[in-house]
């Protein structure tokens, strides 16, 4: 079928927003190796930190880059990724929208050094920034989920053929996203293995070798669920409507059990000395507001995050029926 406007207006911002990810991916790599070194710290080297940036942007890019010139082409697995591309848009714009919120409702208290008025100027233009940022990422992203599973579009990409399900296997469109952001989670889990981070379970901390066995064990766990959903395994949909529920009674337990506070100040503690190797002076200032509190509302979008796919699970649970029967 001949590729419509609208496929191809995707297509070329796709394309033109995944150079720009390319180009900050390089150019923080470069920064990486040119800038000079501090005196060593107790955290990640700044080398590191900036590669693994740098990786951060240019992934995406590639993502992007090839998914945008196989939806030039037609080509089915690029309408699949780009839609997976746009649901990860829409998380990332409603966590900057959870973030202007956090920084609208909380009353921050500038260092005596600052300046109120000018704290304030500051933080107005921030939130307007990172409101334009939100507003961007949830509106490209709901307009390509939403362009792109209509039957008529589809239908370019599958020669023709209305797809009623999401995808020509029959698989529902919302289990295809769920298995791919649970393979990518196994990527982001391979970052805090690497730095030994310590990882909260219930009423506790796991850290060292318990830390690592543990994140171990959720990276086979997350690979055979998103493994098993694309080939619409029962196995898998039990496993994963396991591991999201787990999630959600875990993440519950340790924030909201009494002590919560101290077990999230402590998280946030480690993060910020050894993943930066920042270490406050004992003089400093205090932060102008209390960090623990923003941990709180991204908790709290996390546990929303989980509640979709948890019900996306259960709804389709006669897809996975009929591929087993079939």
């Amino acid at each position: 079928m001949k590729r419509s406007a609208g496929v191809t207006v995707v297509a070329v911002v796709s394309l033109l927003g995944s150079v720009l990810a390319l180009c900050f991916g390089v150019l923080t790599g470069v920064m990486a190796f040119v800038m000079p070194r501090p005196a060593s710290a107790p955290g990640l080297p700044p080398t590191a930190m900036l590669v693994t940036a740098g990786v951060i942007y240019f992934l995406p890019g590639v993502w992007g880059l090839l998914s945008g010139i196989g939806l030039i082409r037609l080509k089915n697995w690029a309408r699949i990724s780009t839609i997976v591309f746009g649901s990860l848009l829409i998380m990332v714009g409603g966590f900057t929208g959870v973030m202007v919120v956090f920084l609208s409702t909380m009353g921050l208290t500038p260092p005596d050094q600052v300046n109120s008025a000018t704290a304030a100027s500051v933080m107005a233009v921030m939130r307007g920034m990172m409101t334009g940022l939100a507003v961007a990422q949830l509106g490209i992203g709901i307009w390509w989920v939403v362009f792109l599973t209509r039957p008529k579009v589809a239908a370019q990409f599958t020669g023709g053929a209305t797809v009623m399900e999401g995808t020509a296997s029959g698989r529902p469109i919302s289990i295809t996203i769920i298995a791919w952001f649970m393979l990518l989670g196994v990527l982001g889990s391979i970052f805090p293995l690497v730095v030994h981070s310590p990882v909260p379970f219930f009423l506790t901390t796991f850290s060292g070798l318990p830390a690592t066995l543990y994140l171990i064990a959720m990276i086979v766990v997350v690979a055979y669920c998103g493994v098993g959903l694309l080939r619409l395994q029962p196995m898998a949909r039990l496993l994963a409507i396991g591991y999201f529920a787990f999630g959600l009674v875990n993440t519950a337990v340790f924030a909201l059990i009494p002590g919560g506070h101290a077990r999230m100040a402590a998280l946030f503690e480690w993060q910020q000395t050894h993943m930066t190797g920042f270490v406050p002076a004992a003089d400093q200032a205090p932060a102008p507001f209390d960090v623990v509190n923003l941990i709180y509302y991204s908790m709290a979008a996390s546990t929303l995050l989980m509640l979709v796919p948890l019900y996306f699970l259960v709804t389709n649970k006669r897809a996975f029926e009929s591929a087993a029967k079939g």
